[in-house]
C-alpha cells in the first residue's frame, strides 16, 4: 500500500511520476545534493563555504542524519581518500550520531561535522591521486 500511496502522491503533487518526484515524496536527499556537498567538503577554500552549503541543506528540510550517512558512504568508497582519513571520518560520524541521539542540536552538529570533515579530507597526508 505504501508504494502505491507514494506513486499517487508524486502524481498529485508533481503531475508526473519520475525519479525526482519519488525522491522528493520519499524525503530522500537527492544524489546530486550529496555529491555536491562531498565535493565542497573536499575543495572549499574556507570552512565558511562548507557551512553555507550545510545551512542551505538543512533549510531545505533534509535530515542531518541521512546527509551524514550518505556523505560518509561517499568517503568510504572513494579510492583517493586514505584509510586513516576514512577511519577518522567514521569515528567523527559516530560521535555526532551519539550526540544527536542524546538530543543535541542537529544544526550545530552538522556544522561541526562538516567543518571537521573538511579538515580531515583536505589535510590527508596519505591522499591518493585522482584517477
Amino acid at each position: 500500500a505504501l508504494p502505491i500511496s507514494m506513486l499517487q502522491t508524486a502524481k498529485t503533487f508533481f503531475g508526473v511520476v519520475d525519479e525526482d518526484a519519488i525522491t522528493e515524496v520519499a524525503c530522500e536527499v537527492p544524489e546530486k545534493t550529496i555529491s555536491d556537498l562531498f565535493k565542497a567538503v573536499r575543495t572549499a577554500k574556507t570552512t565558511e563555504e562548507v557551512l553555507v552549503l550545510v545551512r542551505e541543506l538543512l533549510l531545505e528540510g533534509h535530515g542531518g542524519q541521512q546527509v551524514m550517512e550518505r556523505v560518509l558512504d561517499l568517503v568510504l568508497i572513494n579510492d583517493t581518500v586514505s584509510d586513516i582519513v576514512k577511519a577518522k571520518c567514521a569515528l567523527l560520524c559516530s560521535a555526532v550520531e551519539e550526540k544527536l541521539t542524546r538530543g543535541a542540536d542537529e544544526k550545530l552538529q552538522m556544522l561541526f561535522l562538516f567543518s571537521q570533515m573538511r579538515s580531515f579530507l583536505q589535510d590527508d597526508p596519505f591522499k591518493r591521486m585522482e584517477k
